[in-house]
């Protein structure tokens, strides 16, 4: 009995785990161009965060360079525009030009 608790906990806390761990992230290619491409190479990483509501999609964009964190304001966009261009639809082009200059500051 002893063996069969000890059993069942260790299998329930590797589910808890897995899901825990587990997060819904997808790589996209940006068709978009200047800043968003080169912003896109020049960043560590670049996150689009987004919730989906009755016809629309409210987003925000995370860029991380530099173990520097930013975090765009929460836009709200329409679902074609957000399959279209994802990461154009939620930062805007002088946002990311913004971002993409700070890029350059830690040369």
């Amino acid at each position: 009995m002893k063996h069969f608790i000890i059993l069942t906990l260790s299998t329930l806390t590797m589910a808890y785990m897995s899901t825990c761990t587990a997060n819904n992230e997808s790589e996209l290619f940006s068709q978009e161009g200047f800043p968003y491409k080169l912003l896109i190479a020049r960043a560590d990483s670049i996150k689009i965060l987004f919730i989906e509501k009755a016809g629309s999609i409210e987003c925000r964009t995370r860029v991380i360079d530099h173990q520097k964190e930013q975090t765009t304001e929460v836009v709200l966009v329409s679902k074609k525009q957000f399959n279209e261009k994802p990461l154009a639809s939620c930062l805007s082009r002088d946002k990311a030009k913004e971002l993409l200059a700070d890029t350059f500051k830690y040369l």
